[in-house]
């Protein structure tokens, strides 16, 4: 994207290809955000980093950010990842961990998020301060349900998430909406709960930041307990990358 639009504006072309996706990235469709989010902050980064095309290998060999957090804010001083092990497990018959459906989802899908549903100003400030996070999927046999568990570098990031995640659900006009709701776990941890009311209202939440638990608790008719532990070990890397 940074060599296209180098290229561009020494040929004399109109309009350079970062901008370009800038455009397409304002007038997408909310559910297409994500796949042109790389293009779009990518170019941004690249252009925030780089005074000429000359340079671009420095930017694979020196200070490679480490997750879209850094991406997105190249400026900012507090981009720390956290090291958090993540972990899962269910017990119950009727609703099954999905492991395969697991992912570390990143700054740029919360800023994504945001974006579709806020605007690109609150999600720039709402996707600063974030962590670390790991998405849990279940399924009970046609129907699906996440827990999506995030960690901030600080109470303010999280309160700030928290806030900036609730605003967005009276904008949202997707039928799943109803099914969404934010849990806090700790000062430091904010969890989005989404799935049916009663996968929402089993799951019950203990612990502080150092050792969280969603727990999805046994009904009255049930007799099995599923959980989903989220562990803070700051001397055991995340196995599944950086988001």
């Amino acid at each position: 994207m940074f060599a296209a639009k180098e290229y561009t504006d020494r040929t004399g072309g109109n309009v350079s290809q970062i901008v370009r996706s800038e455009q397409r990235y304002r007038d997408v469709p909310d559910e297409l955000l994500y796949a042109y989010g790389p293009y779009h902050h990518g170019g941004q980064y690249f252009r925030s980093v780089l005074d000429s095309a000359e340079e671009l290998g420095s930017v694979y060999t020196d200070d490679i950010p480490v997750s879209t957090e850094e991406l997105l804010h190249p400026g900012y001083n507090d981009t720390e990842y956290s090291d958090v092990t993540f972990s899962a497990q269910s017990n119950r018959d009727d609703w099954t961990r999905q492991i395969a459906g697991d992912n570390q989802l990143g700054a740029m899908f919360v800023h994504v998020v945001l974006t579709a549903h806020t605007g690109p100003d609150a999600a720039a400030e709402a996707s600063k301060g974030w962590a670390n996070d790991q998405l849990f999927n279940f399924e009970n046999e046609n129907r699906s349900a996440f827990t999506w568990v995030t960690h901030w570098d600080s109470a303010a990031d999280a309160d700030q998430f928290a806030e900036a995640f609730n605003r967005t659900l009276p904008n949202r006009s997707d039928d799943d909406v109803g099914d969404i709701e934010v849990a806090r776990a700790g000062d430091h941890s904010v969890v989005v709960l989404a799935g049916p009311e009663e996968f929402r209202d089993a799951i019950a939440i203990n612990g502080e930041n150092a050792d969280v638990e969603t727990i999805l608790q046994s009904g009255a008719k049930d007799s099995v307990e599923s959980m989903v532990s989220v562990l803070v070990d700051t001397d055991v890397a995340l196995a599944t990358g950086r988001g």
